[in-house]
């Protein structure tokens, strides 16, 4: 298993410990998870890419629209960290071809749950 893969799995581990152990909010569990990882995030690596997508999917897959702008606010410089690492790094040229696609379906879902919902 890639690295890429190797994160997300243990970005989506630690999110749904937080929702379904500790009983967190979606919001609650996402803002530990970034908290938990702050080293690792703050490496500027394929891990951070990974992680990042991945914990914004979530977190945005459960809001409502009552929330949404709660969302924004909270994880807007996160949102922005992951564009920057995806758009403005080499990274993207580090990732497989599978591992862009997901990256892109990612970023597409979230920018669209952020922007459009």
């Amino acid at each position: 298993m890639s690295e890429f893969f190797e994160y997300k799995f243990l970005a989506m581990e630690y999110f749904y410990k937080y929702v379904c152990e500790e009983e967190f909010t979606y919001i609650k569990a996402a803002a530990r998870c970034f908290v938990d990882f702050t080293l690792p995030l703050s490496e500027n690596t394929v891990k951070s890419l990974a992680f990042y997508s991945t914990i914004l999917v979530q977190v945005t897959r459960y809001m409502k629209e009552d929330i949404q702008q709660e969302v924004k606010q909270l994880f807007k410089n996160e949102y922005k960290k992951l564009i920057e690492l995806y758009t403005f790094t080499l990274l993207k040229n580090l990732l497989s071809e599978n591992e862009r696609d997901y990256i892109d379906d990612d970023i597409d879902f979230i920018k669209y749950k952020l922007e459009y919902f």
